[in-house]
């Protein structure tokens, strides 16, 4: 880090806030009279639990120490917090007046820098100069490789045959230019920027607007071309400010603060406007024609005016180390804006395309409305990754945006977060990371025990990794992140070290055991808690590269090299995780893709990627500019490997589509041969002509000329003028003046044939011999000799026509062809191989019929040839498009498995028995209802095996608890020795354990449990040096599809096991289904069937409408309208009762369907009555059942229905639950997907009840994700309730979801949610259920 111009004392001091913590730091003047105390960590916390209560406006006593660590003479001084920035808290007297005050600054050497105004402006002068230095120079670097791509784009533009020749000629001249212009173009653009550094004032005159006055309406082509080009400018312009408004504000006003200048009346010389001027200025100096112009600003927007985040952040950053308004950009993300508000912005002209769009405010200019405050998935969008944008629809045939009605109606995805809440995002992501971090501590340190989630953050850490407790800290020595980068910076350059690095699993690790070795490291007895916790991230980055990532096997030694460097970079500058176009970040990242498996073997490759590890390695000391220069290179490499690939994919295509052309050349030949001449009785001369010649000119001719041609018409008027003479001479029909005249004929047209074959088939002599036999025939020197040419037991092959009408009778296969057909060249599809390897691989080539799919792999290497059908059956089986998990780079995924930890650990708890670890009964119950429903929809057959410890009382009676714990770990050992996808065991209670076995007979299952009997006999226990032995008694009950609720079948296996303990203990014994089970089962089948449709008739089916309500909303801008449909039961007297029974019912005879079936269509024709009466569309939540969701029918029912009411699909949002997924997650996908597409939503509904509800979030491409009731309604209580929720709102926000809490019911409740972060509330605290028409009434009217 460069020292500061500003130079500071810095003194070791003491803060003490009113609610006794105690903070230490190192604190040092700033300018206008405010201090900072950076360094920051605690000494002494409040005491009873509680947090310190460090917020801006605190107010406490600063105190300095002497050097020796005492106290110094100094009295303390009254302070209050006014910016808190990590562990940097700046400071304000709350008297600068007093004695006190005075003796600080003095002894921090500020006094003499005070102006008498109080602001310190010392170095402002060399602070201005820096900043001019750094923004030019660093803008130089980034123009000229920009530049470079430049011209390499208009190559690539110059010979596309999309273009004329002549455009072709103006793009190659383009880049010929601009190779050789370069630097001179460079230059021009820094030499106008830096005249704006010298002269403030010339950006003054410069125009706020790029777009030239055209109000007379009078344009000639000249004028056109500047207004295109103008027009260009000002979208760049736009997107950029919408991009850094925040950034640019905030170097806006440092920079004002060095030119001591009010904010609102200067101009920043590197904003995005003069920048894109200077730019359109250079340029357009060229001479470059107009498609030229267009194209070279459309790529300056995308590929340059993009990539400027992390230009902006380094300028402000560099500027706060020296003191310059540290904190700036938390104030902004406060108040939205620090600048005059409501300053009009010169009105840009309007385009066509664009007239509809609504203004953008540039930075620095306030809308004149609050800004809101960022949400959690706001912050985590940003690590997450843009997300695909998909079109609001008014039904699935009309594209386009949703009229008729307000444009937002409801939650919807954010895909790019504000601007100005870049800075507050990342620290809050940041945080939940952290957290998760202490987290993972906190459950190891339990062992079993539950885990303290999500405590206050540890003191430091061990080298062993356990947290420290707090103030403890001060009784040990810490190892600190400038320590432990200087032990790295020694093993850096050690090639053992990184080896034994790489081939160990953590770094941390290493240190511990080595730091006796390392001067820096030696003694101390742990780290401090920002190390530890940086470390750690490392460790987890470079996991995620080992077990997640397909790296080449000869590469992952030199990935494995960077993990060093990295910790070292990680240690220095923590922002490394969150910054995602952080040099060495994306370094890291392209070099991860560059290494995948599937670019090897590669030796030029390799060596490249090896020398730029190299060099890293070699050169990073604390400069990631060796990063941002190993970039470069990677990135031409990453260039080189795009264009490589598109070259592939093209050169594959080719031959496909020569392929195609040649297999259609030779079909329609053999059409015509079997029609014309291999017949039942096929002259055999004829066969053979056609067979050494005749046919390959055939489909030469097709390919070349084409079947309406004239050569091919002649070649089939010649078949057929054969053919006939043949046939007439067999059958002797010709007379002498005929066969005289065919005489003179036929030698001219056998030797045309003859030439036409010679000069087609140049390499061909076989025909040679059968036309010298042909003329012998028709000079009636040989007879005709016949043959049968068909073959009765040949199949033709069926016309893809013929092939798609069967599918139509097949509907679980045709949904998937449906897929297929939708498919597009370019989309790329994952599955797993044998074994168990996740392979991609891109779609190139579709055949014209798209019965044919040619799949290319990453470096465009041809890899499947399929079928329609086969694509579909592959489809069906689990190939689908990436799932967003799978679009994280590689920082973003380690990140989000740190999160994800948490929501596995906390899940397991829940889900298991913290003795044995088996499933806990709740878990098993679930299980058990996923067989049932199995059983019903497939008639599978499925049973439940419960088993008692024979007299287990005995144990802790002749022993004691501990000992009995003991057996049943033992027992459950023996359990889960069982374990597979077709078992599975659980903790019941107390001595009581049960076996779920999937597809098994009655008599297989016996004889599975009578084996578990005989194993359990055999064995003992060892307690206190005495081999104990036990037996069980076991009730085996099976789960058929007339089988009753779970709950029952439990405990009818229960009330089995006790017939087995009462025949005598140690023994099998099956329960004995009642005969008239079957039948009673279909008999309750039909009762329900007709309670649904007398329910339907009847009008007993009510619909009711909750709110779901945003947590956070605008004082200024009206709340958006969502709710969920729910359903009721109408009875008699008029009240409305739950239909749970009758759900349940439904459910289990498999007609809920038939229930979502009339929901959706009473909905649609709610939302229809609502457009007809001119009144606001709300969102509308609709809940969906696991067997409709996987129905294919149903979802073409849905589809019609949309159609038929014409609902806006952007309003509409689809509920889908974890259990309703699970039985055929491949379906689900899809169906998500299918209506994703033409613009519904969907949300995951009751989320974290289940054993693998992270795998959904990874695998469902969902909107939203609602935390389950269970978790909300005692989380103002339950720390691990609350522990949980928040998870599941951090895993949801990081892949760009947001959340929804229901079970709402009271304001403590929402106070916590809003603590997380959760984006929506629902429940009876935020809002009851009305039915559909007073919901109707509530709405307003469309203003007309």
């Amino acid at each position: 880090m460069p020292e500061p111009l500003v130079q500071r004392i810095e003194h070791t001091a003491k803060l003490e806030l009113e609610d006794g913590t105690r903070l230490v730091g190192d604190l040092s003047a700033m300018p206008g009279g405010k201090l900072q105390l950076a360094a920051t960590r605690v000494l002494r916390y409040p005491g009873e639990g509680k947090q310190p209560a460090l917020h801006t406006g605190a107010l406490a006593k600063l105190l300095l120490e002497d050097t020796q660590g005492g106290q110094s003479d100094n009295s303390a001084s009254a302070v209050s917090l006014e910016t808190i920035d990590g562990s940097t808290l700046i400071l304000s007297f709350t008297d600068a007046g007093a004695e006190s005050a005075r003796q600080l600054q003095s002894a921090l050497g500020a006094s003499d820098a005070a102006s008498a105004d109080g602001v310190d402006r010392t170095g402002y002068g060399a602070a201005l100069e820096q900043l001019k230095r750094d923004s030019l120079s660093r803008l130089d670097k980034l123009l000229k490789p920009f530049l470079t791509e430049l011209a390499d784009q208009l190559f690539d533009l110059s010979t596309r045959v999309l273009h004329s020749s002549s455009e072709q000629n103006v793009f190659y001249d383009a880049t010929v230019a601009m190779r050789r212009k370069r630097d001179s173009i460079c230059a021009e653009i820094i030499d106008q920027l830096n005249r704006f550094y010298q002269d403030p004032a010339l950006l003054l005159k410069e125009p706020e607007t790029a777009t030239p006055d055209t109000e007379d309406g009078d344009l000639n082509l000249v004028d056109t071309a500047e207004f295109e080009s103008s027009l260009a400018i000002e979208r760049m312009v736009n997107h950029g400010e919408d991009i850094y408004r925040a950034s640019m504000e905030a170097l806006l006003i440092r920079y004002a603060t060095l030119i001591e200048a009010d904010p609102n009346d200067v101009r920043l010389p590197v904003h995005i406007r003069p920048l894109s001027n200077a730019f359109k200025k250079a340029i357009a100096s060229q001479g470059y024609a107009g498609p030229v112009l267009l194209e070279v600003f459309d790529f300056f927007d995308k590929a340059f005016i993009g990539g400027l985040e992390s230009y902006y952040l380094q300028l402000n950053q560099g500027l706060a180390r020296l003191g310059i308004r540290p904190g700036l950009e938390q104030e902004i993300a406060a108040k939205g804006t620090l600048l005059r508000k409501n300053i009009p912005r010169p009105k840009a002209r309007k385009t066509p395309s664009a007239a509809a769009a609504p203004p953008q405010e540039p930075a620095g200019h306030d809308t004149g409305q609050p800004a809101p405050g960022p949400t959690l998935a706001d912050m985590a969008r940003a690590v997450a990754g843009p997300q695909p944008s998909r079109p609001e629809m008014a039904g699935p045939q009309t594209p386009g945006p949703q009229t008729g009605g307000p444009q937002t109606a409801g939650p919807h995805p954010v895909h790019q977060a504000p601007a100005h809440y870049q800075q507050a995002k990342y620290d809050n992501i940041y945080k939940s990371v952290i957290d998760a971090l202490n987290f993972k501590r906190s459950a190891d340190e339990s062992s079993g025990g539950p885990a303290r989630a999500y405590d206050g953050p540890p003191a430091g850490g061990g080298w062993d990794g356990a947290a420290l407790a707090p103030g403890s800290e001060g009784q040990q020595h810490l190892a600190s992140a400038h320590d432990i980068a200087q032990a790295l910076g020694s093993l850096q350059h050690d090639p053992q070290a990184r080896a034994a690095v790489e081939q160990g699993s953590s770094l941390r690790e290493y240190l511990a055991s080595n730091k006796q070795q390392l001067d820096a490291l030696k003694d101390s007895a742990g780290l401090t808690a920002d190390s530890l916790n940086q470390l750690d991230l490392v460790d987890n980055l470079f996991g995620t590269i080992r077990s997640q990532l397909d790296v080449s096997n000869e590469l992952r030694p030199a990935l494995g090299d960077l993990q060093i460097p990295l910790a070292k970079l990680a240690l220095l500058d923590p922002r490394f995780f969150l910054e995602r176009n952080h040099p060495a970040r994306t370094t890291l990242d392209k070099l991860a893709q560059l290494s995948n498996s599937a670019n090897f073997p590669n030796k030029a490759l390799e060596g490249r990627i090896s020398e730029i590890v190299d060099q890293i390695v070699s050169d990073y000391e604390n400069d990631s500019a060796v990063f941002s220069d190993a970039l470069g290179k990677i990135e031409k490499l990453v260039t080189q490997q795009e264009r490589a690939l598109t070259r592939n994919v093209e050169r594959v295509v080719r031959i496909e589509e020569g392929q195609e052309k040649l297999l259609k050349a030779q079909q329609a030949v053999d059409k015509v041969i079997a029609a014309k001449v291999k017949t039942a009785h096929a002259p055999s001369v004829l066969v053979d002509l056609v067979d050494n010649g005749l046919r390959d000119l055939l489909v030469l001719t097709h390919i070349k000329e084409g079947t309406d041609s004239r050569g091919w018409n002649d070649h089939l008027k010649t078949l057929d003028q054969l053919g006939q003479w043949l046939s007439e001479h067999d059958q002797q029909d010709a007379n002498d003046e005929m066969m005289t005249q065919r005489g003179l004929e036929a030698g001219t047209l056998i030797d045309m044939i003859e030439q036409q074959i010679a000069s087609g088939l140049p390499t061909n002599v076989s025909h040679q011999k059968v036309l010298d036999e042909l003329r012998e025939i028709v000079s009636g020197g040989r007879e005709v000799e016949f043959i049968n040419c068909t073959h009765p037991d040949e199949q033709a092959q069926p016309e893809p026509a013929q092939v798609r009408a069967k599918v139509e009778d097949l509907p679980r296969l045709r949904r998937w062809v449906m897929r297929v057909e939708q498919l597009e060249k370019g989309t790329w599809l994952a599955y797993r191989d044998k074994d168990g390897k996740k392979v991609r691989m891109q779609l190139a080539w579709i055949s014209e019929e798209r019965d044919r799919y040619i799949f290319v792999n990453e470096r465009g290497q041809k890899v499947a040839d399929i079928s329609n059908i086969q694509l579909a059956r592959q489809l069906s089986r689990g190939m689908q498009p990436p799932a967003p998990a799978d679009k994280l780079s590689v920082v973003d995924k380690s990140l989000y498995q740190t999160l994800e930890h948490v929501q596995k650990t906390l899940s397991f708890a829940r889900n298991h028995d913290a003795l044995t670890k088996l499933i806990n009964r709740a878990t098993f119950l679930d299980q058990m209802g996923r067989a049932l429903r199995h059983a019903q929809q497939k008639g599978s057959q499925h049973a439940v095996l419960y088993l008692n410890i024979d007299q287990f009382k005995l144990v802790n009676e002749v022993y004691d608890r501990i000992h009995g714990d003991q057996v049943l770990l033992e027992f459950a050992r023996l359990l889960a020795q069982l374990h597979s996808k077709k078992s599975s065991s659980a903790r019941i209670e107390s001595d009581s354990f049960a076996v779920l076995l999937l597809d098994r007979t009655v008599e297989q299952s016996m004889q599975i449990a009578q084996k578990i009997r005989r194993d359990i006999e055999a064995s003992s226990v060892d307690i206190e040096g005495e081999k104990i032995g036990f037996t069980v008694s076991i009730g085996v009950v099976p789960i058929r599809d007339y089988s009753p609720e779970v709950g029952k079948i439990l405990n009818n296996a229960r009330t089995t096991m006790h017939l087995a303990k009462e025949q005598g203990r140690n023994r099998v014994v099956q329960f004995q289904e009642s005969q008239s089970s079957p039948s009673t089962y279909t008999q309750d089948k039909l009762q329900v069937k007709r309670a649904l449709e007398q329910a339907v008739a009847t009008d007993r089916f009510v619909l009711q409408a909750q709110p779901i309500r945003q947590t956070r909303i605008d004082g200024d801008v009206a709340e958006h309208l969502h709710y969920e449909l729910l359903l009721g039961l109408a009875n008699k007297d008029g009240s409305l009762s739950s239909p749970q029974d009758f759900i349940l019912s439904a459910e289990r005879y498999g007609f809920m369907t038939l229930v979502d079936r009339w929901v959706v269509k009473e909905a649609f024709s709610w939302i229809s009555e609502l457009m007809d009466a001119q009144k606001v569309i709300p969102s509308l939540s609709i809940n969906l059942s696991g067997s409709s969701v996987t129905d294919d029918s149903f979802m073409d029912y849905l589809f019609e229905q949309i159609s038929e009411y014409g609902v806006g699909t952007s309003r509409i949002c689809f509920e889908i639950t974890e259990t309703g997924t699970i039985s055929n997650l491949v379906k689900a996908a899809d169906f998500v997907r299918a209506l994703r597409n033409i613009g519904c939503k969907f949300s995951i509904d009751d989320f974290g009840t289940g054993l693998a509800s992270h795998n959904y979030l990874r695998e469902l491409p969902v909107d939203y994700v609602k935390i389950d009731g269970s978790f909300v309604t005692n989380i103002h209580k339950n720390r691990n309730d609350y522990a949980i929720a928040r998870s599941i709102n951090d895993l949801a926000h990081f892949l760009g979801q947001e959340t929804i809490a229901e079970s709402v019911e009271n304001d403590e409740i929402i106070g916590k949610l809003r603590e997380i972060g959760v984006d929506f509330l629902q429940g009876w605290g935020v809002g009851r259920p009305k039915i559909l028409s007073e919901v109707a009434h509530d709405l307003s009217s469309i203003e007309k």
